[in-house]
């Protein structure tokens, strides 16, 4: 229930998940490397560490496809061997790891803010000796705060969208102002989807509509996508140029069982 404390992030406030107050996991780097906090700069030993906690078995037999989630926030800097978050997942007590998935902390130097969640089903499901483990591994200042740990029944479909783009010139580069002779002649239109369903999702439809001076759509296809995966649905046969104006796209994506 004490915030991060150290040479560097001396100060630093408690963290914004959302039950902070009744306490949370840290892996606090600042706190172990900081040698004197009063210096100018202060003196801070670069030593790499690994911090590790590891769940104890949780019985899931009776939960066939689980989703696994947490909130955290972090802040790192200065990592000389890089820095990495690793959450893992195991269905036989620990004698095997073969689900190992990446927290993001793609922003150096800044606080960042987030829920990490992954469908776990492939490993945990139907699992009654199911365990997870967090790392944090780092040569670095600051810290890693996990908070919220759920493990949560999967509904039996659940596509969601991680993100929806257009690309004017049909290649995947996009600026924030291009001169109207600069504009291509055809339009990349896409999403990332994922999977968080207990089952595979067949015959997967993205749908892109837009609206404004010039109306036009999009259309892409996948044929299956299995639990957990993540995929790219994209049309690149959207043809322009568009008049010039305000244009709103919606994107939606379908499959047989949503």
């Amino acid at each position: 229930t004490t915030q991060t404390n150290g040479c560097w992030s001396t100060g630093s406030t408690m963290p914004l998940t959302s039950t902070a107050n009744n306490g949370f996991l840290i892996f606090d780097a600042d706190s172990a490397n900081c040698t004197d906090p009063n210096s100018n700069p202060p003196l801070f030993d670069q030593t790499a560490l690994l911090g590790t906690i590891t769940s104890p078995m949780i019985d899931l037999s009776s939960t066939p496809a689980a989703v696994f989630s947490f909130e955290y926030e972090s802040r790192w800097c200065c990592a000389g061997a890089g820095l990495l978050t690793l959450v893992e997942f195991s269905g036989d007590g620990g004698a095997t790891w073969p689900l190992a998935i990446e927290v993001e902390h793609n922003i150096v130097n800044e606080q960042q803010n987030g829920t990490f969640e992954a469908n776990v089903t492939t490993v945990m499901g139907g699992a009654a000796q199911a365990m997870f483990r967090i790392s944090w591994d780092v040569e670095s200042h600051y810290y890693f705060v996990v908070d919220d740990i759920m493990i949560t029944a999967a509904p039996d479909a659940d596509t969601k969208m991680l993100s929806a783009y257009v690309s004017h010139n049909g290649t995947g580069e996009e600026y924030g102002r291009i001169p109207m002779n600069q504009t291509g002649q055809n339009m990349l239109i896409g999403a990332q989807v994922t999977n968080f369903g207990a089952t595979a999702q067949d015959n997967l439809i993205l749908d892109a509509d837009f609206a404004g001076q010039t109306t036009f759509a999009g259309v892409a296809a996948l044929s299956m996508l299995a639990i957990g995966d993540s995929a790219f649905l994209e049309d690149a046969s959207v043809a322009g140029p568009l008049d010039a104006g305000d244009y709103v796209g919606t994107f939606t994506v379908s499959s047989d069982t949503d």
